[in-house]
């Protein structure tokens, strides 16, 4: 996480991020879109991302943007 964190404010260009981790996304991401289907998975949901850096994952504003992630996706922790 902090490596391509620290990657990103040296060179700022965009990236895309591919995990299944919904907390690393939260924590490095600005906006998440999540995929629902087969290969090649259909957009299902897309989630900007308004939390001040650096991130903390036990503020109130992260677990209630992961609340209503994983509750939207019917996703397991």
């Amino acid at each position: 996480e902090h490596e391509t964190e620290r990657i990103w404010q040296h060179d700022r260009r965009t990236m895309i991020f591919v995990t299944n981790n919904i907390d690393e996304a939260l924590l490095l991401g600005d906006r998440i879109i999540t995929l629902e289907g087969k290969l090649p998975g259909l957009i299902s949901h897309t989630y900007d991302v308004p939390l001040a850096r650096p991130r903390d994952n036990l503020s109130p504003e992260f677990l209630e943007l992961r609340h209503e992630i994983t509750q939207r996706q019917k996703l397991t922790l």
